[in-house]
């Protein structure tokens, strides 16, 4: 894969943003939408883009009755997700392509989640029609990504806006080798692409898919 290399890099950096509020708000949301709570069989989720294993965080800590499967192409996000669930055995990781065929039988998952990958892809339509076919009738996907006009400074901006000017000087200062790494991959290398869908995209796209009860926020 061409892009490996961001990837390698990005993976050493990465989880300097679990500092960063905006991101974790945006985390919660999306444990929000999964509706964990209150199911009495066992959930199979599958995580697409796991990275470092943010997400599997807060599933873990939503319900206890869940059996997650993290995929991500980088073998350094990996190795740093399952160091985080080492001595979990409902939480695993596995390599995978999201621009290739899911290595899964059709219809076995009850969730699947997905945070800023789907923008990262060759072919997103391709890859949610994957996400689709391996998602049981019934089931939920939830996906975040950023819109066209995000911009790593604006997150910055809600950061300051969350800690304060002097607390979010200190932070930043602190962090600035990795954010500015951070911000090498958002500004020169993810912006170059044209997945951003707005909103009107993003809805027919899915629903062309076979996606029903579009929610987008």
């Amino acid at each position: 894969m061409k892009s490996y290399w961001i990837w390698t890099l990005y993976a050493r950096v990465y989880d300097v943003i679990n500092k960063n509020i905006p991101y974790l708000e945006m985390l919660n949301e999306v444990t929000n939408e999964l509706q964990l709570k209150d199911s009495p069989e066992p959930l199979s989720i599958l995580d697409a883009g796991c990275g470092t294993g943010n997400i599997e965080m807060r599933i873990r800590k939503e319900n206890t009755n869940v059996n997650v499967i993290g995929i991500d192409s980088s073998r350094e996000m990996l190795d740093q997700a399952r160091a985080k669930f080492a001595n979990d055995q409902r939480i695993r990781f596995q390599s995978a392509d999201l621009n290739q065929r899911l290595s899964f039988g059709n219809e076995i998952f009850d969730r699947v989640v997905s945070i800023n990958s789907l923008y990262a892809v060759r072919d997103p339509e391709f890859t949610l029609q994957e996400i689709h076919r391996v998602l049981k009738p019934g089931g939920r996907l939830v996906f975040a990504s950023p819109h066209k006009d995000s911009t790593f400074f604006g997150i910055m901006k809600g950061q300051r806006k969350a800690l304060g000017q002097w607390r979010f000087a200190a932070s930043f200062i602190r962090n600035l080798p990795s954010l500015l790494v951070v911000m090498f991959v958002n500004l020169f290398y993810l912006k170059n692409n044209e997945n951003y869908w707005d909103e009107t995209t993003t809805r027919s796209k899915l629903q062309a898919l076979g996606f029903r009860d579009v929610s987008i926020r």
